[in-house]
């Protein structure tokens, strides 16, 4: 039974970090199909044969293969469930689009009465310019909001992203703008 036990968890966590790893960076399909469709009959698979449980009832073996997919089941759920247009626990900036030469350390850097001209040198070209008039609800009431981040860099899913611009009124900064957009 130990025998069992050990070669179903090796194969059960191999599994998973390469499924969770394949859902961060590929899509939700690979993790699947890496994850909870090739490592948990792998696993039991294995554990049978090195076990020597196919000379087990068979009500014995189905319960094993029941319960080793509890642990897969439990890991696709931690790593894709959250609410809709939650924050994805492994990724956070799993949705998020940046602007081409945007940090986050150049965007706490950005100060309010820099000229326009300062921060492209520091953030680099924004991902949309957007006009307002001077009644709005963004930081420092301005003309102009540079959005340096976007939604919708998932294809296969749909999660809150960071939200980051920089506020304008004559050419100068009146304002930041960095929460999480749940939309």
């Amino acid at each position: 039974m130990s025998t069992f036990l050990v070669v179903l968890i090796a194969v059960a966590f191999a599994g998973g970090v390469v499924g969770a790893g394949l859902g961060l960076w590929s899509g939700a399909l690979p993790s699947f199909l890496a994850g909870a469709g090739v490592a948990g009959p792998v696993g039991v698979l294995c554990g049978c044969v090195v076990g020597g449980f196919w000379h087990r009832p068979r009500w014995f073996v189905i319960a094993l293969t029941v319960l080793s997919f509890g642990p897969f089941s439990a890991l696709l759920f931690w790593a894709f469930a959250s609410p809709p247009e939650g924050v994805m626990i492994f990724n956070p900036n799993v949705d998020t689009r940046f602007a081409q030469d945007f940090t986050e350390h150049s965007f706490e850097q950005a100060a309010l009465g820099m000229s326009s001209n300062e921060v492209v040198d520091l953030l680099g070209q924004p991902l949309r310019v957007s006009q307002y008039d001077r009644d709005n609800s963004w930081p420092g009431k301005p003309s102009e909001v540079w959005f340096y981040t976007g939604d919708g860099a998932c294809s296969w899913g749909d999660f809150a992203w960071k939200g980051r611009a920089i506020c304008f009124h004559s050419n100068r900064v009146v304002g930041k703008w960095s929460t999480w957009c749940y939309d």
